[in-house]
């Protein structure tokens, strides 16, 4: 046997371990969330492959910070992580995978077509209305009007956030112009009449007194536009100002004119089997399927037809069967993202590969777990080598060896120990409820459907991947005003970016080190250049760009990612540095009684290790944080106030997160659902069988699901 060989890392909190990886096996590696696990796979063995790389082409990179005595056998390797920060409309499945090229060569080949004639992404084949996105951005009348009120009850949400005080004035001298009645609902009126209030225009422009600021007034000729109107001519302009302000009151459609094709109505002239490439682009993967079997029964256009036929047939067994080719890249989830990439390595002629998989089964139901290991089996066969982080047993199972990472978190992890599972508290249900009903739910493949749900409970969503938990998560938000969506998307930041800002306490850190110090506030901020690192001007990195490489980020010389000068790194705060607190994690924190006399602080700091974060400091920075730590730091954001009747909607709240922490997190909803309703979007069976109720969406995935198939209470 031949093993890859790391000798005592050391790198974070790693506790100088050796490291043996059978060459040509799968290996899972597992742990408590900030054991160690993506110091070791990622910070580590990623980093140190990427080195030897890059030496062997002659490049220097000193950007590394593992710590490490020794390696040998070092094998190329590749990461597929689940962070989606893809947020490009126009890169699609089809060409993320690579399956628009063959289908191009299909249709070019097939009627003697230039071959870029068959690319949306060209604006001249490309749909005029929508230019190749397949949707258009339009006004949200859900949104922005509640139809329940009158005019006198200033029913447009789009002007009642805003401090100017013309526009209800000119609404109503447009009403009276008009013989529109502004005493009842809206809902009461004429389509002709909500027509003209929503896109009318005056003819004439009216004398009004207009409130700038706070007591500055100014009399303006202003003309009266309809509330509708007025977004969707926002929608049109080019003003960044205007953009801004209608971003919180549109939806994307699907393109009237292409019906989401993207392409030109010219390629409806251009069909195989009755499909011009814009049908095929909008076909669910498994109907995709379908038409080139029956290509291939027929033996038309056998090579092409065969390539296409393998990539559909492998992105349909890694669950991906109701995605169709023109879904937008920035719309999947992280696990769905990770499988794409999985098939394009299935189809890469690669092999002696050391793979790191990050949680390849997150985001998919348990029945559909079989399909993936299969994947997995098959990428292994190919003379690769696979290193799992996973937290699931069927998965732990599957692999040859398993690697136990803990046995706490931060400081007191690192270590390889013995499985271990802390027992899970069991969480009581309860028995008396209120109940709140919505019908005519619609989002994406979620059709006219109609939920009933207890308050003040712990609701679970299920079902298959592809079956409409999350657009019915969606729908329920749009149409619930004291909802609060928490999506499963990664944290997205600038190097300024930490904990402390994220969760909204770093003002409160300047003004405790203010009043210590008797400095001003913006003494500690990350744009003062008088305090700031002159180095790395704060961002406590600088960039090094290799010679036909990447740039990468390096720990900055000066101020060692501390990010602020040494005059204010060595300022005392009780009897500690700024420099110590800087690098103290929250338990200590807490335990040193830094910030005691702001109760915000104490509070916000006291919620984050009731979830298990205390490991973390309060100044990493939020790019840097796993999935599951990222979602619970959502979680302290959003639920971490003294709020009354939200409903909070959390989707996928615990991929990455091990027993224990769930259990924590699970443990921080009770005191919330006191006064709250929390809904979760999960897979997790451990978290179903804690909610008090689950609805279940199916039957299937796609235009086969989307219906509610289960309402119940989980007794």
């Amino acid at each position: 046997m031949e093993y890859i060989k790391y000798y005592g890392i050391n790198t974070n909190n790693l506790k100088n371990i050796d490291f043996f990886i059978e060459k040509n096996s799968i290996s899972s590696l597992s742990g408590p969330n900030g054991s160690g696990k993506t110091s070791l796979a990622y910070d580590t063995i990623e980093k140190i492959s990427k080195y030897e790389f890059n030496k062997l082409l002659g490049i220097t990179d000193e950007t590394n910070n593992y710590l490490i005595d020794s390696y040998e056998n070092i094998i190329p390797t590749i990461s597929l992580k689940q962070f989606n920060f893809n947020n490009n409309p126009r890169s699609t499945v089809a060409t993320f995978t690579g399956i628009d090229h063959l289908f191009k060569i299909l249709f070019a080949n097939t009627f003697k077509i230039n071959y870029s004639f068959f690319s949306f992404n060209n604006y001249k084949n490309s749909c005029t209305t929508c230019r190749g996105l397949g949707y258009i951005l339009t006004a949200d009348i859900d949104l922005i009007v509640d139809l329940k009120k009158s005019i006198l009850e200033a029913p447009f949400k789009s002007w009642n956030n805003f401090t100017s005080n013309h526009y209800y004035p000119l609404l109503y001298k447009f009403c009276s112009d008009n013989e529109i009645n502004i005493n009842i609902p809206l809902y009461e009126l004429s389509k002709d009449k909500l027509d003209l209030i929503f896109f009318g225009k005056n003819n004439q422009k009216d004398i009004y007194e207009v409130k700038f600021k706070q007591k500055s007034y100014k009399t303006k000729k202003l003309l009266y536009v309809g509330v509708l109107q007025e977004i969707e001519e926002g929608i049109k302009s080019s003003q960044k100002s205007d953009n801004i302000r209608v971003k919180s009151y549109i939806k994307q459609i699907i393109c009237p004119h292409c019906h989401g094709k993207r392409f030109s109505t010219l390629h409806d002239g251009y069909k195989i089997e009755n499909f011009s490439i814009g049908d095929f682009y909008m076909m669910e993967l498994s109907e995709v399927l379908e038409v080139l079997e029956t290509l291939k029964r027929k033996s038309l256009y056998n090579n092409i037809v065969c390539k296409i036929h393998e990539h559909i047939l492998n992105l349909i067994n890694t669950n991906l069967e109701y995605l169709n080719l023109n879904r937008s890249i920035p719309t999947l989830s992280g696990g769905e993202l990770q499988r794409l990439r999985l098939v394009n390595i299935l189809h890469s002629k690669i092999s002696n590969v050391l793979y790191i998989l990050d949680e390849p089964t997150s985001s998919i139901h348990d029945s559909e777990i079989d399909k993936m290991l299969e994947q997995l089996k098959r990428l292994n066969l190919n003379k690769n080598t696979l290193l799992i982080i996973e937290h699931n047993k069927k998965v732990i199972d599957f692999c040859d060896y398993n690697f136990f990472l803990g046995p706490k978190s931060g400081i007191n992890g690192g270590y390889f120990i013995e499985s271990s599972e802390d027992s899970i508290p069991y969480r009581g249900k309860k028995k008396n409820f209120n109940w709140f009903e919505i019908d005519e739910l619609e989002h994406n493949n979620i059709k006219k459907q109609s939920i009933k749900f207890p308050l003040n409970t712990l609701i679970g969503i299920e079902g298959l991947s592809g079956s409409g938990k999350s657009s019915l998560a969606k729908a329920i938000s749009n149409r619930v005003d004291n909802s609060i969506y928490i999506s499963q998307k990664p944290i997205n930041g600038n190097s300024f970016s930490i904990v402390a800002t994220y969760i909204e306490i770093f003002d409160l850190l300047k003004n405790e080190l203010s009043k210590y110090t008797k400095l001003g506030k913006d003494t500690f901020s990350f744009s003062n250049e008088s305090t700031i690192c002159e180095n790395c001007l704060g961002k406590g990195f600088t960039l090094i760009n290799i010679p036909f490489g990447d740039t990468f980020k390096c720990e900055c010389d000066v101020c060692k990612g501390y990010k602020y000068n040494s005059e204010i790194l060595s300022l005392k705060y009780e009897e500690f540095a700024i420099k110590e607190i800087i690098n103290m994690n929250i338990d200590d924190l807490l335990n040193n009684k830094i910030f005691i006399n702001s109760k915000k602080i104490t509070s916000t700091l006291n919620s984050l290790i009731e979830i298990g974060l205390g490991y973390l400091t309060l100044f990493q920075e939020t790019p840097t944080l796993s999935g599951g730590e990222a979602q619970r730091l959502k979680i302290i954001k959003y639920l971490n106030k003294n709020n009354k009747g939200k409903l909070y909607i959390i989707d996928e709240a615990f991929n990455g997160v091990d027993l224990n922490n769930i259990s924590k997190t699970l443990v921080f909803f009770e005191k919330i659902i006191d006064k709250n309703t929390i809904i979760l979007v999960e897979h997790n069976k451990y978290v179903l069988d804690c909610c008090d109720y689950i609805i279940e969406v199916g039957p299937g995935k796609g235009k086969y699901g989307g219906k509610i198939i289960k309402q119940y209470l989980n007794n």
